[in-house]
């Protein structure tokens, strides 16, 4: 059967559901579609934005941040940000991601540094609707930014589990 309508079929089977699980989306891999994949025709065909994060928020929750809260339009990028924490490490990939610079992430370490606290063994990636003010920066990257209602947040659309198998690039940790 033709990707596209798979997955058109697992949206509409799991369009009024909130959180699409693992297990959900074992459905989709078993017919070799990755998370990434899955993602990906979520922005093409929807417009939609993402949000990875290594916490969950409560389905009737709002992603919040200190002044800026930081999407994506890229499956890839948003499964890295689900499974690796900036916290107590530098996490280093490009902005412009192309044959020239493929994704790969490079994980510094800090003093401090903690695989547990860096590599999460699940994580989120929250599916954001494409209608509000959303700005690309730096312009023609992956980066997209939401200024406004950071203190009350934004609400999402899903809620996507990610595992660590999700992320399909290369991982370098480096000392400092």
């Amino acid at each position: 059967m033709n990707k596209k309508i798979i997955l058109f079929k697992f949206v509409k089977k799991f369009s009024k559901k909130q959180t699409i699980t693992l297990k959900d989306l074992k459905e989709l891999k078993n017919q070799n579609i990755s998370t990434e994949y899955f993602l990906d025709f979520l922005n093409k065909k929807y417009g939609h934005f993402f949000h990875g994060s290594t916490i969950s928020i409560k389905s009737s929750g709002n992603i919040k941040g200190d002044e800026k809260i930081f999407l994506t339009d890229k499956g890839s990028i948003a499964i890295l940000k689900a499974l690796f924490s900036n916290k107590n490490a530098i996490l280093n990939y490009p902005y412009f991601i192309n044959k020239k610079h493929p994704l790969e992430l490079i994980i510094k370490k800090r003093r401090d540094y903690s695989r547990e606290k860096t590599i999460a063994k699940k994580g989120y990636v929250y599916v954001i609707f494409s209608s509000m003010k959303i700005k690309n920066e730096p312009k023609k990257s992956w980066q997209y930014i939401i200024e406004k209602n950071t203190k009350t947040g934004i609400p999402f659309l899903k809620k996507i589990e990610i595992e660590k198998k999700d992320f399909l690039y290369p991982v370098k940790i480096k000392n400092k």
